[in-house]
């Protein structure tokens, strides 16, 4: 329910803010409200194709989403993904945390220069 997931967004907004130091590069397509509460973040949502086209690109990306099979048909059979959270850890998950890292964990500063030669800018 609602509740379990509030309870669940918050363990998960305290997993993230210790792990890293200042905020986590979470983007949102779709996500329960409080998990941007708990991270005290209020960033817009973006489209499936930002979010397809933000895991292809070198940049560390971790996307939020509910409904991950509409994202994944715009990705590439080859894109390399990985489900780093999802809610509930058992039967059909509502939300997902989905990377082109293997883990949930904040991206060096040097992981992108170190893979591309160009340094890719936040527009």
């Amino acid at each position: 329910g609602r509740v379990q997931e509030a309870l669940a967004m918050r363990a998960l907004a305290r997993q993230l803010q210790s792990a890293e130091h200042g905020e986590f590069p979470l983007e949102y397509v779709q996500s329960p409200a409080a998990l941007q509460v708990y991270l005290n973040t209020r960033r817009p949502t973006i489209s499936n194709a930002q979010a397809a086209a933000a895991l292809q690109s070198p940049t560390p990306a971790f996307v939020v989403i509910r409904d991950y099979d509409a994202l994944r048909r715009l990705l590439p059979v080859h894109a390399h993904v990985f489900e780093v959270y999802r809610w509930p850890a058992r039967g059909i998950a509502t939300m997902r945390i989905i990377s082109n890292r293997p883990g949930l964990e904040q991206p060096s500063s040097g992981d992108a220069a170190q893979r591309s030669p160009f340094c890719h800018s936040h527009n």
